[in-house]
């Protein structure tokens, strides 16, 4: 746990040092082939195009998306949604330790042994940095924050390459994601403490709301089930990237289906419950979206208040019978 915890702050730290690189090298101002929508203005269509990110927005953003995401369960639509899910939710886990069996069972004839122990390659700064070596262990890395922070540094290279705003925005909102999923199901973690299988005492697993914070930090799988993490942030980064690409129509198929291989392997090593997943996938949905819209509104926005200030000007007005303002729209 203690190496884990140690990777977990390397993935950190390159992701700042990554995005900081981001930060101090601004692609060049030319107009991008990426649009992300059209404003209406006097009858005439115009294109708004992708701006460069703002530096280091993804660390500025993310408190927001979290809180963002706790203010929508107010919401009466999406609380009634929510509450369908721990519904379902509920009827899996009076069913997870026949399907944990099963599909162990299933995962030991396709010849997978449920080990999830990377092993180490190579070592920054005296941290070990360990990478998959067998069919398990790869299954199980494409939800590790690695593999998302590989994902944003290529859109990030792509970008500056390029110079394309697009993926600049993707590279950013990818760590935001991370940043923010990771947020969310730390703290529903901590507020649950449900037993991971491999240390299940009971069948099913034991939940302990609430559970001694001290305790938690000590014996982290005997509390840190509910929801899977590593799902909910692989959703995040299939939805951002969807959402900022919509006319690549594989990205969902392709994601969904790497989501599902990573689903079964973290049920087949017994890190995970099937129930953990519903409230994980719905997570990184909301998320990802929450974070590509309110970036594409907030551009919409500026694009709109500087067409209205290039089209509108006020003159002063001098008549013999009265002095004032008018108004003038150039169309």
């Amino acid at each position: 746990m203690f190496l884990m915890n140690e990777q977990l702050k390397m993935v950190f730290t390159l992701l700042m040092i990554v995005m900081s690189v981001a930060a101090q090298t601004p692609p060049r101002q030319s107009k991008q082939l990426d649009k992300i929508d059209s404003l209406t203005t006097a009858g005439i269509d115009l294109p708004v195009y992708y701006e460069p990110p703002a530096r280091l927005a993804f660390l500025r953003e993310a408190p927001k998306t979290v809180w963002q995401y706790s203010r929508q369960l107010v919401n009466r639509e999406v609380a009634l949604n929510y509450g369908g899910l721990l519904l379902a939710t509920g009827v899996l886990v009076a069913m997870d330790q026949p399907m944990l069996d099963a599909t162990a069972k299933f995962g030991r004839r396709l010849g997978l042994t449920g080990n999830n122990k990377m092993k180490r390659a190579f070592s920054i700064a005296g941290q070990p940095i360990e990478l998959p070596h067998d069919m398990d262990t790869a299954l199980y890395f494409i939800g590790d924050g690695w593999t998302h922070l590989v994902i944003a540094g290529a859109y990030l290279t792509y970008g500056l390459g390029k110079n394309d705003n697009r993926a600049l925005h993707t590279a950013s909102q990818i760590a935001e994601g991370m940043l923010a999923a990771g947020a969310i199901t730390q703290i529903i973690k901590h507020i649950t403490g449900r037993e991971s299988p491999f240390r299940a005492t009971r069948s099913g697993g034991r939940w302990d709301f609430l559970p001694n914070q001290i305790e938690y930090h000590r014996h982290v799988p005997s509390y840190d089930a509910f929801p899977s993490g590593h799902l909910a942030v692989s959703m995040a980064t299939m939805t951002v990237i969807a959402e900022n690409y919509p006319e690549k129509t594989w990205v969902r198929p392709i994601g969904f289906f790497l989501m599902g291989l990573l689903a079964f392997e973290m049920v087949n090593n017994g890190v995970h419950w099937v129930s953990d997943y519903p409230l994980a996938i719905a997570i990184g949905h909301s998320v990802g979206k929450a974070i590509v819209k309110r970036s594409k509104d907030a551009q919409l926005s500026a694009e709109r208040d500087a067409i209205i200030n290039q089209r509108c000007h006020i003159l002063p007005m001098i008549e013999s019978s009265h002095v004032g303002f008018r108004l003038v729209l150039s169309l």
